[in-house]
């Protein structure tokens, strides 16, 4: 009776701590939706064709904050934090015109859910012609996200599905001499991730050998851009897509190979401009910059020591369709990316809990004894 007293005892802590735990961030996710709804605006005098300009196809591909990165470089369907425990993750991406590095936080309160947050630094560039550049760095837009872990959801195959909101911490307007470099989107945007991970059998391979693919949408609400006194901006808001394809080969227990291809698909913007001159004029326009773009990623996922891992990525852009007539110069540039990932414990597990039961069991029949 003891024993089972004890037990339920501890078990009893735990489970209270994850549920006050889950009601914190039930009430940040819910003023976060809350937020959502609150018409945002930015100031700027954003450029017209950004698939024109040199490093433009990047910044409209990973925007202002991490999700397609993480979705289409990062991302290898392999589950998420063991329960319990604090994830710390580290990342720095290097290119030509675009560069970010990062922190991210994530925890599992519970064995089949993880909540994580992102938050980047971004620098990057844009430039008419390569002999006039305009830079600029600054904080982006954090990334709040809930992964959710299926094992064995079918034989040998676990599923992963993200839900991901982004909060508009990062600088619409910024600009170097009067030309808008954006640091963020202006608005919040929201979507989801599916990733699948099938495990070949131990009759094929002794090593584990998995193929690994995702599936999934981001959803970019409407913003409203005042150029200047004169003119006002409405962008309708729009989905991306993106998809990858990739396969992992255990080389040694403590070094892994991968190879991905992934596709990125950004749909034309349309919006409205209005002259406040004028006002209720109105004028329908389109951003002709509809892009399809594929990379090819080849990475070394290695062990520097127990509870401590990392990731060397090679992406090379393969595919890249614009719409209209662009500068065939003006492409996406090869990039190369380094994480870091720490992980450290936190709360009591099953196992120490047994681990004290059985002590104290031990004690007791010692104390017995002594009474005898």
């Amino acid at each position: 009776m003891d024993k089972c007293g004890d037990f339920g005892k501890e078990t009893g802590k735990i489970l209270m701590r994850k549920f006050y735990f889950l009601q914190r961030y039930t009430v940040f996710f819910c003023m976060t939706a809350v937020f959502a709804f609150i018409p945002l605006k930015g100031y700027a005098d954003i450029f017209n064709d950004p698939l024109s300009y040199y490093g433009g196809p990047d910044t409209m591909v990973y925007n202002s904050d991490t999700v397609m990165l993480e979705n289409t470089v990062m991302d290898d369907a392999s589950g998420i934090t063991p329960v319990n425990t604090l994830s710390l993750n580290v990342a720095y991406l290097y290119s030509g015109y675009y560069m970010v590095g990062f922190l991210s936080v994530a925890w599992s309160p519970l064995s089949m859910m993880e909540i994580n947050v992102s938050l980047p630094y971004i620098y990057r560039t844009v430039a008419p012609d390569k002999s006039d550049t305009y830079s600029k760095g600054g904080y982006g837009d954090t990334k709040l996200a809930v992964r959710f872990f299926i094992k064995d959801l079918f034989e040998r195959i676990d599923s992963t599905t993200a839900v991901n909101v982004t909060i508009p911490t990062g600088d619409l307007a910024a600009a170097d001499r009067l030309e808008n470099v954006p640091l963020g989107y202006g608005n919040v945007t929201t979507g989801i991730l599916e990733s699948l991970s099938y495990r070949l059998p131990p009759t094929v391979t002794s090593l584990p050998f998995r193929f690994f693919m995702n599936l999934g949408t981001q959803f970019y609400t409407n913003i409203t851009i005042e150029k200047n006194a004169a003119i006002r901006e409405y962008y309708r808001w729009y989905f991306a897509g993106c998809g990858m394809l990739g396969m992992e080969y255990s080389f040694l227990p403590y070094l892994i190979g991968q190879v991905k291809y992934n596709i990125i698909f950004l749909p034309e913007r349309t919006y409205e401009e209005e002259s406040l001159v004028t006002p209720g004029s109105k004028t329908s326009l389109s951003r002709e910059d509809r892009l399809i773009a594929s990379d090819v990623i080849f990475a070394v996922k290695f062990m520097v020591k127990e509870y401590v891992s990392g990731n060397l990525s090679f992406i090379l852009p393969v595919m890249e369709l614009k719409d209209g007539s662009k500068p065939e110069d003006a492409r996406r540039e090869w990039k190369i990316m380094l994480s870091l990932m720490k992980n450290f414990s936190t709360g009591v597990h099953e196992k120490d809990i047994k681990k004290a039961d059985t002590k104290k069991k031990v004690q007791r029949k010692k104390t017995i004894k002594r009474t005898r």
